[in-house]
């Protein structure tokens, strides 16, 4: 859980997700391929920066 205290951009966006979201998925041992990521169409979710 990341507490977000201001409004969230895409750069804060991706860096929540590797710096969270990635590493634990590897600690929990789940493949990557069981994971299912879902978002909405909010901006930042669909931003070039979060694409990358």
């Amino acid at each position: 859980m990341v507490e977000i205290e201001e409004r969230m951009d895409a750069k804060q966006f991706v860096e929540i997700l590797e710096k969270n979201l990635l590493p634990s998925i590897k600690e929990s041992g789940i493949s990557e391929e069981e994971v299912i990521f879902q978002q909405d169409n909010d901006p930042k979710h669909n931003s070039k920066l979060a694409w990358k």
